[in-house]
């Protein structure tokens, strides 16, 4: 599994730049622009950016290569949702970060309420868009799927905007009325990912490479 992980990460240095500038946009439209809610962008970008790392796979004929190594395809697969987590750890991470620093510079006052739910919404937007590409990808391929992904990326990008139009005013509001409905979000997500894993894995075993 090591072996995999590093072989991820090593794939995801290639399209660092590209991703690190967006990122930083957004990080800085989030601090100095008294715009937290900007901030959601960061794990929205973090989870498109294993699309890169599809993308690659097929280039490289990686399914193929695989089947040589000592790694079962449940590992295989479990690698890729390990790494999605990872980054969803890290957007957590910048988003806090951001916050505080927005904070610390008097740009914003501080509301737990708020860092609650910017912390909410990273999570979630982080997850949902690998959950339901990456089952397509083992279906499919990442140029096959590219038109249902891209559906899925409107729907994402759609209720990122939504969430991004609130105040942090309604922000706080938000978070302070509807603790068990955020709970029960998150459980419901993290249950989808679950399957999406689950799914991805019986897809990927019974497959012809």
């Amino acid at each position: 599994m090591k072996g995999l992980l590093l072989k991820e990460l090593f794939m995801l240095r290639k399209t660092l730049v590209p991703f690190t500038i967006l990122i930083l946009v957004f990080s800085l439209l989030g601090v100095i622009g008294v715009e937290p809610s900007m901030l959601i962008m960061i794990p929205i970008f973090l989870s498109i950016w294993t699309f890169s790392l599809l993308n690659a796979d097929d280039v490289s004929r990686w399914r193929q290569y695989s089947i040589a190594l000592p790694y079962g395809r449940k590992t295989i697969v479990s690698s890729k949702y390990l790494i999605v987590l990872f980054l969803d750890v890290v957007s957590v991470i910048i988003v806090s970060c951001c916050y505080m620093i927005s904070v610390y510079l008097k740009k914003i006052d501080f509301s737990a309420g708020e860092l609650i739910v910017l912390i909410f919404l990273s999570i979630i937007s982080g997850l949902i868009y690998p959950m339901m590409v990456l089952p397509l990808y083992y279906i499919f391929n990442s140029e096959k799927s590219r038109m249902l992904i891209m559906l899925f990326s409107g729907i994402v990008g759609g209720t990122a905007t939504f969430f991004m139009n609130l105040s942090p005013v309604n922000m706080d509001i938000f978070s302070r009325n509807t603790e068990i409905v955020m709970l029960i979000i998150l459980a419901s997500v993290a249950l989808l990912f679950a399957l999406s894993w689950i799914l991805s894995i019986k897809i990927y075993e019974k497959k012809d490479l």
